[in-house]
């Protein structure tokens, strides 16, 4: 995919006034801190949660970036295209109700049993307090998995790391460029172990059919809590993963309204699927919802989400800003207490004797470890590994 050249590697042509290029520095600065701090990382689990979040929002912002001609179409790889296309699809637009093709997919692929016991999901808690859910597999479950997938993010990040390079060789920055480029390494430095010191990630296999309280807890409501569950608890951590700093204070590297406009697009795919979706799930998260935000919030927000598409730019000064990313605070945290009301997670001595059990005896761990004995728990093998040797049994089965 290639990039236009221009003022701060970003082309300025006549559709794109200053604003909009400002907001696309915005943005591209976000994902760049993100990756930037991720990658000072040892933690596997929580590199992994920042992905979760950066690749998001990257296909986000290149996809509009391409439809705006800020990058060149023609230069584009078409599985890139294709890749940035479907996860945009699925944190902007995608409704989990249980008539959506991509949901009924993608628990098929999961092997998502409501009814019986089995390690059908993975679970992510922090390790200081395991009462602290902080990702369930399930959102981006067919996407962001295989090497391939990744591989094409890999080249797809430079993108905005090119661009900020280019802020800080353009003037009047390019005058204390090492003395700039200095000081964010150890901003993100800093950040990564502040972050590592609270933060200690750890993915264990879990039964979708003992997740939640009340086993007559429509399927359908089921299915939203496990799609939206990550979501929205990455937009109540944003500012714990990617806090502000110094360098904000240039405008350029502002952070907050990137953050914003993450969390509207979480919000605004959920108002989409309360319009569309009718069951006591629902109607409860209407109701609460309703009850806690001011009537002016939903456009306010709405606006900051169209952003995204860069064609035109609705201003918000940054006291408007900070006031609508408190309320959506609000909000998020209004859907997470209905969301924590309704599941339960425990990782104790009953948990382990049944994980000791089933690693010992399940036939696709088995099939696994004859491949690579080192395997000796689920969550040490990756997807494509589980895969393959659910393939090679299901050939033997035929035989």
């Amino acid at each position: 995919m290639k990039q236009k050249q221009g003022a701060c590697g970003i082309e300025r042509s006549k559709n794109m006034n200053q604003t909009v290029a400002i907001e696309i520095l915005h943005d591209m600065y976000f994902i760049t801190k993100l990756f930037e701090i991720q990658s000072r990382m040892d933690d596997k689990w929580l590199r992994d949660y920042y992905t979760k979040i950066a690749v998001p929002y990257l296909s986000i912002v290149l996809h509009e970036c391409l439809q705006a001609g800020v990058l060149d179409k023609k230069e584009s790889d078409k599985d890139a295209m294709k890749l940035l296309k479907s996860i945009r699809q699925r944190v902007v637009k995608l409704a989990p109700t249980g008539s959506s093709d991509s949901i009924k997919h993608f628990m098929d692929t999961m092997g998502i049993d409501f009814e019986h016991y089995c390690f059908d999901l993975q679970i992510a808690l922090n390790e200081f307090n395991q009462r602290d859910l902080y990702d369930i597999s399930f959102t981006y479950y067919d996407l962001l998995q295989g090497t391939e997938d990744m591989k094409i993010f890999d080249s797809l990040i430079k993108i905005p790391l090119q661009i900020v390079e280019s802020i800080l060789t353009s003037e009047p920055l390019c005058k204390h460029r090492t003395e700039i480029i200095l000081l964010f390494q150890n901003i993100y430095s800093d950040i990564a172990n502040i972050v590592s010191a609270k933060i200690s990630l750890h993915k264990y296999p879990y039964a979708s059919s003992v997740f939640f309280k009340h086993s007559k807890f429509d399927k359908d409501d089921k299915v939203a809590v496990l799609y939206y569950y990550t979501l929205v608890k990455q937009g109540l951590l944003i500012d714990v993963l990617i806090p502000e700093s110094v360098e904000e204070a240039i405008d350029i590297f502002d952070t907050v309204r990137a953050k914003c406009k993450f969390r509207a697009v979480i919000i605004e795919n959920i108002g989409q699927f309360l319009k569309c979706a009718r069951t006591s799930l629902t109607e409860e998260m209407c109701h609460k919802i309703n009850a806690a935000m001011d009537s002016n919030f939903f456009s306010r927000n709405r606006s900051i989400k169209n952003n995204i598409h860069y064609k035109t730019i609705t201003e918000f000064d940054k006291t408007d800003i900070q006031k609508i990313y408190i309320q959506q605070e609000l909000y998020l945290k209004t859907v997470l207490d209905i969301f924590e009301d309704k599941i339960k997670y425990n990782v104790g001595w009953g948990y382990k004797i049944i994980r000791f059990i089933a690693d010992k005896t399940d036939e696709t761990m088995i099939e696994v470890r004859k491949m690579n004995p080192e395997r000796k728990k689920l969550e040490d093998v990756s997807i494509e590994e589980w895969e393959g040797a659910r393939t090679r049994l299901s050939i033997k089965n035929r035989k």
